[in-house]
């Protein structure tokens, strides 16, 4: 176990819950509050309860995650079937090393990214929230006008 609170994605989830239970790890599980969850994606195909109990969109704690991370991680490693069939053990080992690290690369170029976009559209909503407010301060306009029209600016903005 890597701590207390975990929540551990699978397309079978439901299923595993009742195989942990049964297990030697059970009573670790139990303390741990080791939480089974169907991914989402999958989540859809399963009855209605099934989701109630195991969907991420159902549990708190589970935000915004799909748990279906290592269903992409492992989707793009196809592409390398072609290329390494018929490789050496070493040839195979190293393309798929190139593969991940290449993999590792791109996604932390992106987060990069997102933050740095981020970081400039709060930059820029400070700059125009302090130009409203000394705006509606010079203008006479009652500061809810501009707090509820700031409201609107940054609902139209969740987006990054």
């Amino acid at each position: 176990m890597h701590g207390n609170d975990q929540a551990i994605g699978s397309d079978i989830g439901c299923s595993l819950s009742a195989t942990l239970a049964a297990s030697s790890i059970a009573q670790t599980a139990r303390v741990a509050n080791v939480q089974l969850v169907v991914n989402a994606f999958h989540g859809h195909a399963h009855n209605h309860m099934c989701q109630l109990q195991y969907h991420p969109l159902y549990l708190p704690g589970t935000g915004l995650e799909d748990f279906e991370t290592c269903e992409r991680v492992f989707s793009s490693s196809n592409a390398t079937a072609a290329l390494i069939r018929h490789a050496s053990y070493f040839h195979y080992i190293q393309y798929l090393d190139l593969h991940f690290s290449q993999w590792d690369a791109d996604k932390y170029a992106e987060l990069s990214t997102l933050l740095l976009f981020r970081l400039v559209r709060q930059l820029i909503w400070f700059q125009v929230a302090s130009s409203l407010t000394t705006t509606s301060r010079l203008s006479g306009s009652s500061p809810q006008t501009w707090q509820n029209l700031m409201h609107i600016v940054r609902c139209i903005q969740m987006k990054p």
